[in-house]
């Protein structure tokens, strides 16, 4: 199969490599399904089809004619890497309860307003800038499977539930990690790193599922304090560690509840 990905499952079938085509937004104001708001330069004409699978996908000077023209996500979006330029004018809107899987990186150097209710999987970096707006009130999941991931919020905090699961992936804060307050932070895969950066895990750092086909590592090395709100979870073992050389662990709420350190 070319062109095509695995999720789960999958017996007797050969994933070939992928070819990405990059897309660029025209014409305002539109539906993510619209066939007329997609070129293939920046500007241009519409291609008559819009991006699936690891198409690259920018938002650039070209693409908004007024101020808050919305992209409306009717469909789930499907990218290889998602860029809103420097040059995006107009402060735009992407609006939307459909997931967006971004398979590259995902880069907000303009200025623009994220509206999402649905799950955003990444695959890749995340870079975020201090201008813009961020509201995404569902899951993040982090799916990397390779190292050195960027995690850069700028200072916005996760709307929502975060969950770290990817067989081989490691992120590196470039920035401080805000968890949303009553909400967690999950870990499954992969390895965290803070790179001394103040991390707040929300209501719960729940990292429960530990056995051989979940295996993580928290690396706070350089950071002085973390912070929950009531719960601390976790059970380091053969598959899973903390690695914490001179770190506090700040319990907000004074509370009976789950502390667990093993």
């Amino acid at each position: 199969a070319t062109n095509s990905f695995g999720v789960s499952g999958n017996t007797g079938v050969t994933f070939g490599s992928f070819t990405s085509t990059d897309f660029y937004w025209i014409g305002g104001t539109g539906n993510w399904s619209d066939t007329a708001n997609w070129a293939s330069t920046s500007g241009g004409s519409p291609t008559g089809c819009i991006p699936q699978g690891f198409d690259n996908v920018t938002f650039d000077a070209n693409s908004f004619s007024a101020n808050n023209q919305r992209v409306t996500l009717d469909v789930n979006a499907n990218t290889g890497n998602m860029t809103w330029t420097t040059g995006v004018v107009g402060n735009p809107e992407l609006y939307g309860n459909k997931e967006v899987n971004v398979r590259g990186d995902l880069n907000v150097d303009g200025t623009m307003e994220w509206y999402q209710n649905g799950n955003l999987n990444l695959f890749g970096d995340i870079v975020l800038n201090t201008n813009m707006l961020w509201q995404h009130t569902n899951y993040t999941y982090f799916k990397a499977t390779d190292s050195a991931n960027v995690i850069d919020m700028a200072g916005h905090e996760f709307d929502s539930h975060v969950r770290f699961d990817g067989q081989l992936g490691e992120w590196q804060l470039a920035s401080d990690f805000i968890g949303k307050s009553g909400h967690e932070v999950q870990f499954y895969n992969g390895t965290f790193r803070s790179m001394g950066h103040d991390v707040f895990f929300g209501y719960r750092l729940n990292g429960w599922h530990n056995s051989s086909n979940q295996q993580y590592t928290i690396d706070l090395t350089g950071t002085d304090t973390v912070t929950v709100e009531r719960r601390w979870e976790i059970y380091p073992n053969n598959y899973t560690r903390v690695i914490a050389p001179n770190t506090t662990v700040l319990i907000e709420q004074n509370v009976h509840d789950h502390f667990y350190f093993r």
